[in-house]
């Protein structure tokens, strides 16, 4: 949990007040959520039930969660619904997580619904930002939901290893870490 709020607390500093913003249902977007206390007038668009929870509870934003398809223990909605909902919006920037990050594949998940859902995200932002911590690195899940280029800013608990550090950076994605 402390790389998740490692990573939360670099990712607040990018949301200004008066800004829209995209959430996804993640654990770690679910931690940043509750680091938005201090923020004011902001809208924001969530798949995640506990996000939408946690923020409807203990602030005056404009919050909106899709409607589809909720998974049982994830607290997650997702399918056509949701994406169809999601694009009926924009955003200044998208805030999502993921399970995997290779050099060779790009970003991954475990579920095609996830997958589409965060590249719903990106086509409807100006900025997707990626929050991955270091358990990430190295992994591969059989969907792919984004490939070097279509992430803007990716942030993480720590350095990023070497190729994957190099495929970013060849696609003029941002690298946050502590330190750097």
């Amino acid at each position: 949990m402390e790389k998740k709020q490692r990573i939360a607390d670099l990712a607040a500093d990018f949301i200004k007040d008066h800004q829209t913003i995209f959430i996804d249902s993640s654990s770690t977007c679910m931690i940043l959520a509750k680091r938005l206390m201090e923020k004011t007038n902001l809208t924001l668009l969530t798949n995640g039930i506990m996000t939408a929870s946690i923020l409807s509870e203990a602030t005056d934003f404009n919050i909106y969660c899709t409607c589809g398809k909720v998974y049982s223990r994830r607290s997650s909605i997702g399918g056509v619904d949701a994406c169809e909902y999601i694009s009926r919006f924009s955003a200044d920037a998208a805030f999502v997580s993921c399970r995997g990050i290779a050099a060779d594949m790009g970003v991954t998940d475990f579920d095609a619904d996830a997958s589409t859902v965060k590249r719903t995200y990106r086509k409807y932002t100006r900025k997707l930002i990626l929050l991955a911590d270091s358990t990430k690195f190295g992994q591969t899940f059989f969907h792919r939901t984004f490939d070097f280029p279509e992430v803007d800013i990716v942030i993480s608990d720590c350095e990023f290893p070497a190729d994957i550090k190099r495929r970013f950076q060849q696609s003029g994605t941002e690298l946050i870490s502590p330190g750097v």
